[in-house]
């Protein structure tokens, strides 16, 4: 198709707002205002300028056009619920604040480029000279007239040279390089235990008399049964209540006590370090948590980039102690385990580094450097993009047509 062609010549910064294949979504809030003197050739205004209603229906109809294929169907309740609408008139007023930015800072395209730029369009040509007739016939069929085209290709850039100020303004430097290599090259090999309310309450003891005691009570009973007939197709199933009643009650005692969970995870806590501090053999840790039936040491490497723990995530205090240059938690070099709180609960974690993998500089190819260089320019580039159009976004004035916005 026409404007698939384009993308794949010129890229989505030239034709990114024409071909509309690609969602960008700008949330406004707070100068998103309806207009009712609007009338209805124009979809909106943005500081003033002129969003026409061709220009919104076109996009509107491509971004449409993406969902249908990405999803294999698009309904007016779907159109809705997504905001498509408002995103893509959004998008056409974040795209005017651009250009209009861009303008300001002296990144005006000549005739001659934007000239220049259409007649390289291959769609336009007829066995390789540019063909007037032709183009006017494609731009007709696409909703265009030549002058909206033309504007578009100006607008389009003005885009392309205001990605070339943003390429132009940021650099990295060898620091910059070798502190990135570090942060994704340093490693941790780590040991941890992770201790719940949840994958603890099974340690915690019940008697029989405090059962007997619980089921002579009509309503615990009535509780127990109610946890029964809500289990009995699932952990139940061809049992009766007498045959699990004993169970059930043990697990209900179980969660109400949160001071004894409390105290078991805490005791239990303390043995782990202990044992870890002798740097004792998984075995040993693992017997002393055998009650617990689904908790076991676990042992991983972490690195800066990829820090979570299966189960637990990323844990701040744990994870600067880990990477901490005086290595307190590192067994080889006179640290020891801690214990972190997590949450305001009773969830601990218990931790302790074996061992620290050094950045190796030499493995700082040119190859790699380039590889980050590239990658920390592209994340710099995205902060001050972000940041010059947080800025326009917050002083500009964004108008809808109600008509076109229910």
């Amino acid at each position: 198709m026409f404007f698939s062609r384009m993308k794949e010549k010129y890229g989505t910064w030239i034709t990114g707002l024409i071909i509309g294949s690609i969602v960008f979504v700008f949330v406004f809030l707070g100068v998103f205002q309806p207009d009712t003197s609007m009338q209805g050739g124009i979809a909106g205004r943005v500081n003033g300028e002129v969003i026409s209603l061709s220009e919104f229906q076109r996009t509107f109809e491509q971004r449409a056009a993406f969902f249908k294929n990405l999803s294999g169907g698009l309904t007016e309740e779907q159109i809705k619920r997504f905001r498509l609408r408002e995103s893509v008139l959004e998008e056409l007023a974040l795209k005017k604040l651009a250009v209009e930015e861009g303008i300001e800072m002296g990144l005006v395209p000549s005739d001659e480029e934007v000239r220049e730029q259409i007649l390289q369009i291959e769609v336009f040509q007829s066995e390789g000279p540019f063909d007037t007739e032709k183009y006017k016939q494609v731009l007709q069929a696409n909703g265009y007239t030549p002058a909206s085209f033309e504007k578009a290709i100006r607008s389009d850039l003005v885009m392309k040279q205001f990605e070339n100020y943003f390429q132009n303004s940021v650099s990295v430097s060898d620091l910059e390089v070798q502190n990135e290599f570090a942060v994704k090259k340093d490693r941790r090999k780590v040991r941890f235990v992770h201790l719940t309310a949840d994958n603890s309450r099974s340690a915690i003891p019940v008697t029989s008399a405090e059962v007997k005691k619980y089921l002579e009570n009509k309503d615990q009973k009535q509780t127990a049964m109610n946890r029964f007939e809500l289990q009995k197709e699932t952990r139940f199933k061809g049992k009766n209540f007498d045959d699990v009643k004993n169970e059930i009650v043990k697990d209900l005692i179980r969660s109400s006590d949160r001071e004894k969970i409390k105290v078991y995870i805490e005791s239990t806590a303390q043995q782990v370090a202990a044992l870890m501090k002798k740097n004792s053999a998984k075995k040993e840790i693992d017997r002393i948590l055998a009650p617990l039936k689904t908790v076991k040491v676990q042992e991983m490497e972490l690195t800066r980039v990829n820090a979570g723990l299966p189960g637990v995530g990323e844990v701040d205090a744990y994870l600067k102690d880990v990477f901490s240059k005086d290595h307190v938690l590192n067994l080889k070099k006179g640290g020891a385990p801690k214990i972190y709180p997590l949450g305001a609960g009773e969830d601990r974690l218990i931790g302790v580094v074996l061992e620290s993998f050094e950045p190796n500089y030499s493995d700082l190819n040119l190859e790699e450097k380039f590889k980050i260089k590239d990658h920390l320019k592209r994340r710099k580039v995205a902060a001050l993009r972000d940041q010059l159009m947080n800025r326009l976004k917050k002083s500009a004035v964004i108008e809808k047509n109600p008509q076109l916005f229910d």
